[in-house]
């Protein structure tokens, strides 16, 4: 069974802009805004949540799915540093998943569920 066209649009999302823009009000002149480093890491989490169910559709994909949950993954780990009060490390975080997300395609490249 395929899926939905509103599920398969989602895939327009795996890209840099898309992710830049969930992280582009994260760290703002070295500083770390918290309730957007958790908004953006939760609108992450609900995409890679679709995107894992239909992945198995679009192995092409797969490098794209591990940068994004790599990133997910670095946001995950810096709220819980935030939590501690290790702002430093957070911000390392939040810079190591800025250097993922270039890894991501432009936008010029995607084609599925576009």
């Amino acid at each position: 069974m395929a899926p939905a066209d509103e599920v398969l649009g989602t895939l327009c999302n795996l890209r840099q802009s898309h992710v830049e823009l969930l992280s582009s009000r994260i760290l703002v002149d070295g500083q770390i805004d918290v309730q957007m480093l958790r908004l953006a890491a939760l609108s992450l989490s609900d995409d890679l949540g679709v995107w894992e169910g239909i992945a198995w559709q679009y192995a092409d994909l797969e490098d794209e799915l591990d940068a994004a949950r790599s990133v997910y993954g670095h946001w995950e780990y810096a709220i819980g540093l935030t939590d501690v009060d290790d702002v430093d490390a957070a911000v390392e975080q939040i810079e190591e998943a800025e250097l993922v997300i270039d890894t991501l395609p432009g936008d010029e490249v995607v084609e599925v569920g576009c």
